[in-house]
């Protein structure tokens, strides 16, 4: 029973060690819980121009999550969130042919996908209009910037 125990305890040890480096190549999110909840927590924790992924087999959860990113985080951290639709229809067999099954519903869920960036300063770069030309002398010789 000890053993049990201390394994556990190690393995949450382990957990958190990997949790608190952070660093993660994406992020991919299966789960029955309230993804509001946990997504800004989360996202924290990925490296830029990662991956986020977040699946859930009802549209109303998705869409939510979609304009709480879009509208309620402090800042932009998932750009571009694209909601997916996923479709897995069931496929009968009969003897030497398949065709979908027309009693069951339509399978699948929903996806709300981006890339994980961060907010900085905009650049505005201004260019000089003016274009400047250089005076050819009669002996091919280079002179100074003369202002067209």
């Amino acid at each position: 029973m000890y053993e049990r125990k201390l394994r556990t305890y190690n393995r949450e040890l382990q957990v958190h060690k990997t949790w608190n480096e952070a660093g993660f190549d994406g992020f991919l999110s299966v789960s029955s819980h309230d993804p509001q909840s946990y997504l800004s927590r989360c996202i924290e924790r990925i490296e830029l121009c990662c991956n986020v992924v977040v699946y859930s087999p009802f549209r109303e959860i998705i869409t939510e999550l979609q304009n709480y990113v879009l509208t309620k985080l402090p800042t932009r951290p998932i750009l571009g969130p694209i909601i997916h639709e996923i479709r897995a229809p069931r496929w009968s067999t009969l003897k030497g042919r398949a065709r979908p099954d027309m009693l069951a519903r339509g399978g699948g869920g929903w996806i709300l996908s981006g890339v994980r960036v961060e907010e900085g300063e905009i650049e505005i770069k201004v260019e000089d209009e003016r274009k400047k030309k250089r005076k050819v002398t009669e002996n091919g010789i280079k002179m100074g910037d003369v202002k067209t």
